[in-house]
């Protein structure tokens, strides 16, 4: 076809989109149509006045998507034709191909479009519209030519027959009548040439002696070329011959034999053949009369009854088949598996049987005035199966027309989608959840730019005033107290999120160990008491059990980072009033949830504070929550600490809820499992360790191994009150190195995070030859377990950076007492 004749219809929702196909296809094709529509239906309209070579059908369009309005156009008779281009923005989205194919389409396009590949695709689509047509016009005139053929085949068989009979008593009568024999030759010599089947008389070998002139038509042979030759050579199977000579001489006559014959060019023809045996005067056989009949196209016809047959039969939808007045005359399998009933069942039986009850009349009124106007109706059923359970179906429902273009029956095409619906109801729930979560993530992480900025603020403003000159010594001790604050406050917040993000990935580890809860509590009350009384709180607590039953087995760090987080919440949210923190020991069932099966420790904080509102508490140990709550957005704080503590319960085995109301004050509690009544052992109290002088004045060897440069300096300045000489290792292969020819060294400082070898496995192979010398791990990871992990590694202790220089002289102090220098 020239490309001034060829008709293209685009349709998408995006006007740019149809103008930048509009000047592709007018590049490729010069004087080509170009229609456009911005919506599926124009879209059907458009094809259905204006009937294009080619549509190029976008996929993501409001109302109708390209799937549905492919499929509606293959649905109809005239549309059907017209090959369908989708065009799509994703490039590798198998899914949307497949549905594309499923839907019909012959070809599938990735936005951007090549121009390229555009118009190879067009010209392969034009060329399939032309055999399409070829091929409907060609099936068009087989349909009519096989009803032609079979009315002609009905008479000439009754012809054919009559005209034997006719002859058996010709013959019989030949010696009374000379004349009548004549004109029966002469009858059978008219019908002989002029029948379309093809008349043939063969000996009893099967070698013609006579055939019909009509064999030039069926075969492309000549008589000439036919006659005088076995009637087998034009056999396709050998086969064949052997049994149509065997049926003829055993029972005399052959009825409607079927076999394949070959043409003069090649070509295989079905025929069917009627064969006599005819003897002559004596009784004797004489020779085979006989009649072929082409029934090729009666044969093709079959097997695409039979294809069409077999494709509803095994279709994995539902295909239904009513009379004109809706009652069910056919059913395929796949209804029956979808609904229960069996084609017996429902044959006669109105659709209607299928009604769940839950669409209205006006929904059936609408749909019976499609279909009766000629329309294809298309939409969603909410019906019932034979066991009463409800299901969704996707139906496509038409009517079929009579050859006086009258509607005899309705054809409705079902698809079940009661999968696809939850499946699509429940992407919206979740769809509803992901949109939460970000709008809570949007909030959580302005929250969290303001908790870093604001420390970070105090941290390098303060910095650098102190670079001012003339500044007095308050001045200074003041600007570094902020700068101090400002950094534990960001240390805080840093914790938070890596412990957030160890919970978020499962990573968290429980480490069990024997623990005195006393001491826990003791402990936390004694570390924000100064805090909560420069605020002018009163803080106090509660250990009602004696020291020798207040041992559990339970995750230290987990339980004081519980304790710890929620008193700083009531000192936060408190101005005034009491903080109390203490436990209970409740027995079994009775620890806050009818279904414990073993004693709790249930602990509880009280305060006096701002409480909070009841539509909120729930709320508050959700990720990402509280940063979300406008009016505490004036407090200091992540919003992580009760996410990580409720987190930190459940791994404990416990639950953790609170009881509040608004300006009254809120209660904390949270158990964990009471496993202390077989402990008989005394906890090893906490003592303070101040430092030793004598392990100060000590000269000690040390080793510092530390690949960042900063902190290598800062630890070597720290500890060199205790060492006669510090040595320094930038990673951990060279600090075992410095170890095996340092076998005096006293104390090992070593980073665990280091290039070439880390620090965990360089202590394994130091303490393969050394086990005497002490080794501090320090580490900038303080993730919950690092401390167990360095242990084990075979360190004696463990500090988390940043590094307080009290807190280092003491650990040193206390492990060279444990571990006295021999």
């Amino acid at each position: 076809m020239e490309n001034s004749k060829i008709k293209i219809l685009a349709v998408d929702d995006n006007p740019d989109n149809l103008t930048s196909l509009k000047a592709l296809i007018r590049d490729a094709f010069p004087g080509a149509l170009v229609f456009t529509a911005l919506n599926g239906k124009d879209g059907i309209a458009l094809a259905q006045t204006e009937n294009p070579d080619v549509i190029l059908l976008d996929i993501v369009m409001p109302g109708m998507d390209g799937f549905d309005v492919c499929r509606q156009l293959k649905s109809d008779k005239l549309l059907g034709e017209i090959p369908v281009i989708f065009v799509t923005a994703i490039r590798e989205d198998k899914t949307s191909r497949i549905r594309a194919l499923e839907a019909g389409g012959e070809a599938f396009l990735a936005k951007p479009i090549d121009e390229t590949e555009l118009t190879a695709q067009i010209r392969a689509m034009v060329k399939i519209k032309s055999a399409n047509s070829e091929k409907h016009a060609e099936k068009e005139r087989l349909s009519a030519l096989i009803e032609e053929k079979t009315r002609a085949l009905l008479a000439t068989n009754m012809a054919t027959l009559n005209l034997l009979e006719d002859l058996h008593k010709e013959n019989e009568a030949r010696k009374k009548s000379e004349e009548a024999l004549r004109k029966s030759e002469e009858k059978y010599r008219t019908i002989f040439e002029n029948v379309q089947d093809v008349f043939y008389q063969t000996d009893l070998e099967g070698m013609v002696i006579e055939i019909s002139p009509s064999i030039v038509y069926f075969s492309e042979f000549n008589r000439d070329e036919i006659i005088g030759f076995p009637v087998s050579n034009l056999y396709v199977d050998m086969k064949d011959r052997e049994i149509l000579l065997s049926a003829i001489q055993h029972k005399g006559e052959l009825r409607d034999y079927e076999i394949k014959l070959r043409t003069k060019t090649g070509a295989i023809k079905y025929v069917s053949i009627n064969a006599r045996l005819i003897y002559d005067s004596r009784n004797m056989p004489n020779h085979i009369d006989g009649a072929l009949r082409d029934i090729t196209d009666r044969k093709n016809a079959e097997k695409q009854i039979q294809l069409l047959s077999r494709a509803i039969e095994q279709s994995p939808v539902t295909i239904m088949i009513t009379d004109k007045d809706g009652n069910i005359e056919y059913a395929n399998p796949k209804f029956t598996e979808v609904t229960g009933y069996t084609l017996d069942e429902i044959r006669g039986m109105n659709p209607k049987l299928l009604q769940s009850g839950e669409q209205t009349k006006e929904f059936y009124k609408t749909l019976w005035e499609t279909i009766l106007s000629g329309n294809n109706w298309h939409g969603e059923f909410h019906n019932k199966k034979k066991n009463g359970e409800s299901y969704w179906e996707d139906a496509l429902i038409s009517s079929m027309v009579n050859q006086e273009g009258v509607i005899s029956h309705f054809i409705g095409v079902k698809m079940d989608i009661t999968e696809k619906r939850k499946m699509m109801s429940d992407l919206t729930v979740a769809k509803e959840k992901a949109e939460e979560s970000d709008r809570l993530k949007s909030a959580f992480l302005a929250n969290m730019s303001h908790e870093i900025r604001t420390p970070m603020n105090g941290i390098l403003g303060f910095a650098g005033l102190l670079k001012e000159p003339d500044l007095s010594g308050e001045e200074q001790q003041n600007y570094i107290r902020i700068i101090e604050k400002s950094g534990a406050r960001m240390l805080n917040i840093i914790n938070d999120i890596v412990s957030i993000s160890k919970i978020e990935s499962g990573q968290m580890e429980i480490h069990v160990a024997e623990i005195n809860i006393n001491e826990q509590v003791e402990y936390t009350y004694t570390f924000f008491r100064p805090e909560a009384e420069q605020k002018g709180l009163k803080i106090c607590f509660n250990n009602p059990l004696p020291a020798k039953d207040a041992l559990i087995k339970t995750d230290r760090e987990k339980l004081y980072a519980i304790l710890t987080n929620l008193v700083k919440n009531a000192i936060k949210f408190s101005d005034k009033g009491v903080i109390e923190l203490g436990y209970l020991v409740k027995p079994a069932g009775q620890a806050g949830s009818a279904g414990d099966a073993t004693a709790m420790v249930e602990f509880y904080v009280r305060d006096n504070g701002i409480g909070i509102p009841r539509a909120r508490q729930a709320a508050i140990f959700d990720r990402f929550v509280q940063a979300d709550i406008s009016d505490i957005r004036a407090f200091q704080g992540a919003g992580l600490g009760l996410s990580i503590s409720k987190a930190y319960v459940e791994m404990l085995g416990g639950r953790i809820w609170v009881e509040s109301e608004e300006k009254k004050g809120a209660v904390f509690f949270f158990t964990i499992p009471y496993n202390g009544t077989l402990v008989t052992e005394t906890p090893t109290q906490r003592i303070p360790v101040d430092f030793d002088n004598e392990v100060v004045n000590r000269n000690l060897k040390i080793l510092v191994a530390e690949d960042d440069e900063a902190s290598e300096i800062y630890i070597s300045l720290t500890v060199k009150i205790f060492g006669k000489e510090v040595i320094k290792a930038s990673n951990g292969a060279e600090a075992v190195e410095i170890c095996r020819t340092n076998p005096d060294l006293d104390l090992i400082l070593m980073d665990i995070k280091m290039p070439v070898m880390d620090g965990y496995e360089a202590v394994r192979q130091i303490r393969q030859f050394n086990k005497e010398v002490v080794i501090i791990a320090q580490t900038a990871y303080g993730l919950t377990g690092d401390r167990e992990k360095a242990i084990e590694a075979g360190c004696n202790d463990y500090l988390a950076k940043p590094i307080k220089k009290a807190d280092l002289l003491r650990m040193i102090t206390r492990c060279f007492k444990a571990n006295p220098i021999k």
